[in-house]
């Protein structure tokens, strides 16, 4: 998801998901005509350690 908000301390990291999923959807789009298909996930966060736990939790469900 970080693709989509940039967060504040950490530009490179959400810009590096951004150009990942422009950069799918523009090869996706080059290839229309083929029998390749480009696909892009974007998975919600993920509780990799206690600092990230910590923070998706004080987000609550709906990230008020």
């Amino acid at each position: 998801m970080a693709a989509f908000s940039p967060i504040g301390f950490k530009t490179v990291y959400p810009a590096s998901k951004t150009f990942i999923h422009s950069f799918s959807r523009g090869l996706n789009e080059e290839l229309r005509d083929t029998n390749v298909f480009v696909s892009v996930v974007n998975p919600g966060a993920m509780k990799t350690n206690p600092d990230v736990v910590s923070r998706i939790e004080k987000q609550g469900f709906w990230d008020d």
